[in-house]
């Protein structure tokens, strides 16, 4: 087996196998083979009692075939109150061709992302042509562009496609500026109206939140018209929640008022037997006449 080259600093070999029966998975180890353990001889699943290589090597029967950057981070849930400790794994470069060739990540070149774990829920994630769900509520895309926002590499942003948990991540950060970046390239204004199941926990509690409805709850005017302007709904987002016109005047937003009605916001659209006009002329006459 060819040596490691000590300009890699401190390495992991991380050897994965082919899976025994056509069409079944390759075998990946655990995250636990490319953690070093703490100084108390510990291996945790949370990043800050867990010590990584500079370099994870992958290999195949014995020989070198790429080199890739591992990340721990903890991911937010984006659908529900909760985070979960994840290790990531971006491909730095690849030492011998045929070999990746082989390998069932082909189709991906440096700077890729191509293996992920949760390491509290033991799932483990390796990317294909799919893009599933994962427990913290985000896809590969989504981890793709955190990984290289907070990792940033010489091969550039890899990722084209927006995800529903992204634009979610940069509005509740109150950032319009790359909300409004994210929209122009094609991100969902409903973000949060469908949470992936893979994302919602029975022991936490659902955000059950827009895009939209977050902007309206920070009272952010120029978060929402660049929602309103991509085409968010001004419908309610599930049956028998408020509309979000209810929602400004339920939060006492009133500034907000005249760009949901500019956008189609229905003032007698009801809610609880009540139009957004009744909550107004209860809330005082300054509501009131903001629907005049």
């Amino acid at each position: 087996m060819t040596a490691f080259d000590p300009s890699w600093g401190t390495t992991i070999a991380l050897e994965v196998s082919p899976p025994r029966e056509e069409g079944g998975d390759w075998k990946i180890p655990s995250w636990i083979w490319i953690v070093f353990p703490s100084e108390d001889g510990e291996i945790r699943h949370g990043s800050s009692g867990s010590i990584l290589p500079d370099t994870v090597v992958v290999q195949h029967a014995g020989a070198l075939v790429a080199l890739a950057d591992p990340y721990a981070h903890t991911l937010e849930n984006q659908y529900c109150y909760d985070c979960e400790y994840y290790l990531v794994l971006r491909l730095r470069e690849i030492l011998d061709p045929d070999a990746w060739g082989g390998l069932p990540w082909s189709a991906l070149g440096p700077g890729d992302i191509f293996l992920a774990w949760d390491k509290y829920h033991g799932l483990e994630y390796s990317r294909t042509d799919s893009c599933p769900s994962m427990s913290y509520g985000g896809d590969w895309e989504d981890l793709q562009r955190y990984i290289d926002q907070e990792h940033p590499s010489p091969h550039g942003a890899r990722s084209a496609k927006v995800s529903d948990a992204t634009l979610l991540r940069a509005v509740r950060a109150a950032d319009v500026d790359q909300v409004r970046v994210l929209l122009a390239a094609g991100a969902n204004p409903d973000a949060g109206s469908i949470a992936p199941v893979e994302a919602l926990r029975s022991v936490s509690i659902d955000r059950e939140s827009t895009a939209l409805w977050e902007a309206i709850a920070a009272g952010s005017l120029r978060m929402v018209e660049a929602l309103l302007e991509a085409g968010a709904s001004v419908a309610a987002s599930r049956p028998g929640h408020m509309t979000p016109l209810h929602g400004a005047l339920a939060n006492r937003k009133p500034h907000l008022v005249p760009a949901l009605l500019r956008h189609g916001s229905d003032p007698e659209a009801a809610w609880n037997g009540r139009t957004a006009r009744d909550v107004a002329a209860e809330l005082g006459p300054e509501y009131g006449l903001l629907f005049d």
